[in-house]
């Protein structure tokens, strides 16, 4: 096009001086002879035939041009398809890899990156002598903001045998994905970890801000139990923690770390507190609880951002309310547990009851923690200056300052009481609470343990099915029960067929000597309770006998000691402090009357005395062992409400055994029976 233009000009050079000059010559022939106009017109036929040439050659040119813009005006058309194309197949490759790569992430376990190289052999920053580590994940700047912390959980390490490992969730190549969220790259990095021990081997978890403070205190109780993976409640707010863990390297408990992990991509687009509210998500589906769906639906639906957390926390009370009172989950029943062989009571996760677990937030506990009871360490406390001087003199020599830091159990009870009292919601407390997790029984003495898995109340709809099915199985069992005791009592006293030798009633059936009637002598006993001259009638246990069958004796004394009664061990759910040689007092409630009587026993008490929660007393049962096989040692009886104002501490209370002297309701019956079947009988009393 340049060059086009470029000849257009010159041509129209050339023409415009012709014509100039042409006008000129015209102008001068007007006023000039004949003889010049000759002239001029010889010389105009010349021009004429320059002016054609002329012509003719930039006609040629032009008609060149043109073809040779033709042939780029196509050369253009052709590249810019060809370059159409090209962008279209790199937005299509990229697509593609954005999708196998967004497949990639969520796919599970080992699969997340098949051809990663192993990492390398990891270095203990500190190494002990027992299959446990305590794990920070914390990169250099985390490792440098947090020195003193990190010191004194090395502190505690050093004093207690175990490993401290220092990882950095980049040097495992399978959780490169993870690189960006630092929550979720962390339990990536706590699987793989556990992938390089020993099976069995024990991680404990750890915030960077977290603060070991009770240095003489082991893991011990916390390690020893059956759970692989075990979490906790947050001291002051409805959500499980994820933070801070316990994790057993068995092939489960790495698949559920991976998957917890990949929920990332599974992440709201609001506020959902990262691996926390994921947490919850991840808890329910794996433990297969009813309602599982609606709370994942409300954790898919988080669109509100941090200024708004009203949805966040209806999302944690729902899920709350899905994995009810804090318990140890067996994982056989699931699908989870399934495809790793699960057996029974083999896999199991724990969720800690709140001030339960080895590590809490130290704030809300004053920042105090004690030698033998309540949280070993404290967590969030993100502040170095709060390091050292308020819990260590001196951390880099390790150096506690107890007279700051530590305190008595007492002390330590009082503090978690205050906390108790100040949630109400979060800690069951009051008259309308039942059971060993309410905040009276369990809390100021730190022993609030997760419930069973088969505990009240039920979480699963097949567990309530099955409980309703052995309830109905029981009751039909012992309606059978019942009818072959019935009969071979008969058998027995009307002599129609040889029984067992054993009593199956106590009562005796003696002939009549032709002068005297048949009779039915009453050999039955009684237990009273004696204090301050009055006595009162009780329910006896089956094994209260067994203290005097050691004495040879039927009848006597089953033991004689002071009263002594604990308000916070009301239900007798724990054992009783100071009540070595004691007759200790509980209230009739859920628990089993021989289990109360074995914590009597491991209480170093003489007696029990239950004291029933009904209005009518009822005598007519005895109370027996859930295992007869093993009876407990400490006699027991059952006294009515009425009694409970005289069982004071410290009042002198004296057990008895005696023969009973009037008959009872069943003596009446058995007679009446006997007569109604012509059997001519009366009743004695022994």
């Amino acid at each position: 096009m340049v060059r086009g233009l470029g000849l257009t000009l010159s041509f129209a050079v050339l023409v415009s001086p012709t014509l100039a000059g042409n006008a000129s010559t015209a102008g001068a022939g007007n006023a000039s002879t004949a003889g010049n106009a000759s002239l001029m017109g010889k010389g105009n036929g010349k021009r004429k035939g320059q002016l054609k040439a002329l012509a003719l050659d930039a006609a040629g040119e032009i008609h060149e041009l043109q073809v040779e813009k033709e042939q780029l005006r196509q050369a253009l058309l052709e590249a810019t398809t060809g370059a159409n194309l090209a962008a279209s197949a790199a937005s299509a490759a990229a697509a593609a890899a954005e999708k196998a790569a967004a497949r990639m992430v969520r796919k599970a376990g080992d699969d997340l990156v098949a051809s990663a190289p192993a990492p390398g052999r990891l270095v203990p920053a500190e190494q002990g002598l027992h299959p446990v580590g305590l794990v920070i994940m914390a990169d250099e700047l985390f490792q440098k903001r947090y020195a003193p912390q990190i010191q004194s959980v090395r502190c505690y390490v050093q004093q207690q045998g175990y490993d401290l490992w220092l990882l950095n969730g980049m040097m495992f190549p399978r959780c490169v994905a993870f690189h960006s969220d630092f929550f979720y790259l962390k339990h990536c990095a706590v699987a793989e970890f556990l992938e390089t021990q020993k099976e069995g081997y024990s991680a404990v978890v750890l915030d960077a801000d977290v603060v070991a403070v009770a240095l003489d205190r082991p893991l011990d109780f916390w390690l020893s139990s059956k759970s692989d993976l075990q979490f906790y409640e947050r001291i002051a707010g409805p959500e499980v923690m994820a933070g801070n863990y316990i994790a057993r390297n068995v092939p489960w408990v790495r698949e559920f770390l991976r998957h917890w992990a990949l929920l990332r991509s599974r992440k709201p687009p609001g506020f959902s507190s990262a691996d926390n509210g994921a947490l919850h998500v991840m808890l329910i589906n794996a433990l297969e609880l009813d309602g599982a769906a609606q709370v994942t639906e409300l954790y898919t639906n988080l669109t509100a951002t941090v200024n708004d957390l009203a949805p966040y926390w209806s999302f944690v009370r729902a899920a709350q309310k899905v994995l009810g009172p804090p318990r140890t989950w067996s994982l056989t029943s699931t699908a989870f547990g399934r495809r790793h062989g699960c057996l029974w009571r083999s896999c199991e996760l724990a969720v800690w009851p709140r001030m339960s677990f080895f590590v809490d937030d130290g704030v809300y506990l004053e920042q105090k923690a004690s030698g033998l009871v309540g949280p070993i360490m404290h967590h969030g406390i993100k502040d170095a200056k709060t390091v050292e001087p308020h819990y260590f003199q001196s951390v880099w020599s390790c150096m506690i300052n107890a007279p700051e830091a530590l305190v008595d159990a007492s002390s330590m009870g009082q503090v978690a009481w205050r906390v108790a009292v100040g949630y109400p919601e979060l800690y069951p407390q009051g008259s309308g609470c039942i059971g060993p997790q309410c905040a009276e029984a369990c809390v100021s003495n730190f022993t609030c343990s997760p419930l069973g898995d088969f505990d009240e109340p039920l979480m699963r709809q097949w567990q309530r099915d099955y409980k309703y099915f052995l309830v109905v199985l029981r009751r039909v069992l012992c309606f059978a029960l019942a009818s072959v005791v019935v009969l071979g009592a008969t058998c027995a006293l009307v002599r129609l067929e040889p029984c067992n030798e054993r009593k199956l009633h106590p009562m005796v059936y003696k002939e009549g000597d032709g002068q005297t009637a048949p009779s039915v002598v009453s050999l039955k006993t009684c237990d009273f309770l004696q204090i301050n001259g009055q006595e009162v009638g009780c329910v006896q246990a089956e094994w209260s006998g067994r203290v005097l069958k050691r004495k040879k004796q039927e009848v006597g004394v089953l033991c004689e000691a002071p009263i002594h009664f604990e308000a916070q061990n009301a239900a007798g759910a724990s054992t009783w402090k100071a009540a070595e040689g004691k007759i200790v007092v509980a209230q009739r409630g859920d628990e089993e009357f021989d289990a109360m009587a074995r914590r009597a026993e491991t209480s170093g008490a003489v007696g029990l005395v239950v004291v029933d929660s009904h209005e009518t007393f009822e005598d007519d049962f005895e109370m027996a062992a859930e295992d007869p096989r093993r009876p407990p040692p400490v006699p027991a009886v059952l006294v009515p409400k009425s009694w409970q104002p005289m069982l004071r501490s410290g009042e002198a209370a004296t057990m008895v055994r005696r023969y009973q002297r009037t008959p009872s309701k069943a003596d009446a019956r058995m007679l009446q029976f006997l007569r109604l079947r012509g059997v001519d009988v009366s009743l004695k009393v022994q």
